[in-house]
């Protein structure tokens, strides 16, 4: 997750500089992130809650994490952020218009893989100059409207995931124990607030 949210730092400052191609693939690259992150996440939530002695059990050692198989392989690029927008599609009810589809064009769990191709294909497109028929495009013809969106969004799924983590943890018996990642919290605070709502 410091990952994650430190590309999207990089991006904001990218995006400041008039490189805004490049911010958009950094934006998806932090959606891979928060995939794997999440995915590691799964596998070790209750052993990691065991030392924080929540509902009223005592504090235990923690538990082994077994690394889960698509981390320890190579899982294509592709895959990580369909489940990253898998994710983010889930939180319309909380920030709004989560996804990135057109205004008022929900994002159907059958149209996540096309979704992700598409995100894969911003993300090629923000560093190379790229020809698709008769059609040449550049990273350097990115506007910055056409990456605050993303930007945001990307903070506000980041930031809800480390909500659920900080809320897992709240009914620790000893508050010592809890693992924070209020910095995390803060930062992204600090890049939501370092551009104009699009």
């Amino acid at each position: 997750m410091a990952n994650a949210v430190s590309l999207v730092r990089d991006a904001v400052q990218l995006a400041a500089l008039d490189s805004c191609g490049r911010a958009r693939t950094l934006a998806v690259v932090a959606m891979e992130e928060l995939a794997k992150a999440r995915r590691l996440y799964q596998a070790a939530e209750v052993a990691w809650s065991m030392p924080l002695g929540l509902y009223g059990s005592p504090p235990e050692e923690a538990a082994i994490v077994w690394v889960p198989e698509p981390l320890r392989g190579d899982q294509e690029a592709r895959a990580w952020v369909q489940e990253a927008e898998h994710y983010a599609a889930g939180l319309d009810d909380f920030w709004g218009r989560a996804h990135w589809g057109e205004e008022g064009d929900p994002v159907e769990s059958a149209s996540f893989e096309a979704l992700a191709s598409q995100r894969i294909a911003e993300k090629r497109g923000g560093l190379y100059v790229q020809r698709t028929g008769d059609a040449v495009s550049s990273p350097l013809e990115v506007e910055i409207e056409d990456v605050l969106g993303d930007l945001e969004r990307v903070c506000k799924v980041l930031q809800m995931h480390l909500i659920e983590d900080h809320t897992r943890q709240q009914g620790a018996s000893d508050p010592t124990r809890i693992d924070s990642a209020e910095d995390l919290h803060w930062a992204l605070m600090k890049l939501m607030g370092a551009w104009p709502p699009p």
